[in-house]
């Protein structure tokens, strides 16, 4: 049986005091990031960071205190050219050959290659990288390296599905080599559109990675939206400013329509509730209208079937075993 996937977690918490400066600097920055780290102000380097190692791309997100992370000329002989784009919370300067080339805020990310002598400089804040080896992208892209540091705004639907998806990666399971793969292509062709993809690509991508990241950008919005009893697919498309039928469209691949998904995030919460002690004082109907039904005797039948149970039963026996 292969064991559950579990990306690389580094904590400075976890490290003996008189070793974390060595390990963040050595393993982090060197080794992982191929970077040379250091702190920016007195507060001493802190890190609580996760990493997903995916066929040719590295995945960071995490946080950081305040730090720099640079290119020196030792460690561009290491012939290293990764495509690097990420965004921090309080924003990024960045320089490049010595020079100060970018300042970013929140709402923008940073694209640059490890082929440059670059130095980023961020706040105490959080960060997410997306490191790709050029390889993957050049196909696809033609303007990688034009300019060779900018500034990519996250209102561009291209940029923000990239690390929509990019922070969905903690609800897939990368057990299977399969089920990697198929996440790095998706990355690859949300990286290509963000920086430019040539046409023939963008074509390949939209069908492909592009839509995958809108599925999950519609499951999110789903789950947001849910225990709202109007909610509705125009909700989902105006939110999203796509078209109702391209959302039932995108659902539908997904083997489950709209209102399944809803009717079981509703009855997930009501379940919860019920068996939650807290909530003793609540009648069986409020939590019903919390969960986003409004129609009594509809939830009733639909947690009976669903749980085999009805929600009295349900909460009877939950607080009489525990």
């Amino acid at each position: 049986m292969t064991p559950k996937y579990q990306p690389v977690r580094l904590s400075t918490d976890d490290i003996p005091e008189k070793h974390r400066d060595e390990m963040i600097r050595d393993f982090y920055g060197k080794i992982a990031m191929r970077m040379e780290v250091a702190p920016i102000s007195d507060e001493p380097i802190w890190i609580d960071a996760y990493t997903h190692s995916l066929p040719g791309i590295m995945v960071s997100l995490g946080s950081f205190s305040a730090v720099s992370g640079e290119r020196t000329s030792e460690l561009l002989s290491d012939g290293n050219d990764d495509i690097f784009i990420s965004v921090a919370a309080d924003g990024f300067i960045a320089s490049r050959n010595g020079n100060e080339a970018l300042r970013t805020t929140s709402s923008e990310a940073v694209l640059t290659s490890l082929s440059s002598r670059i130095r980023f400089m961020s706040p105490r804040t959080s960060l997410r990288t997306v490191q790709i080896k050029r390889g993957l992208v050049a196909p696809l892209s033609d303007a990688i390296d034009d300019p060779p540091i900018r500034a990519l705004s996250l209102s561009r639907p291209e940029v923000r599905l990239l690390f929509h998806y990019v922070d969905g990666l903690a609800d897939l399971d990368l057990s299977s080599p399969q089920v990697k793969q198929t996440v790095a292509t998706h990355l690859t062709d949300l990286v290509s559109l963000a920086i430019g993809a040539t046409r023939e690509a963008a074509e390949i991508a939209q069908l492909r990675g592009l839509r995958a990241a809108r599925v999950r950008e519609v499951l999110s919005e789903i789950k947001a939206g849910y225990a709202n009893p109007a909610f509705s697919v125009t909700d989902i498309a105006r939110k999203l400013r796509l078209s109702p039928r391209y959302v039932q469209d995108l659902l539908h691949e997904t083997g489950t329509s709209l209102s399944a998904r809803i009717l079981e995030f509703r009855l997930q919460k009501a379940h919860a509730m019920l068996v939650d002690r807290r909530n003793l004082s609540l009648r069986v109907s409020e939590i019903a209208l919390t969960s986003g039904f409004s129609d009594i005797s509809y939830f009733n039948q639909c947690f009976r079937r669903r749980y085999g149970l009805t929600p009295s039963d349900i909460r009877a026996a939950s607080h009489m075993s525990g």
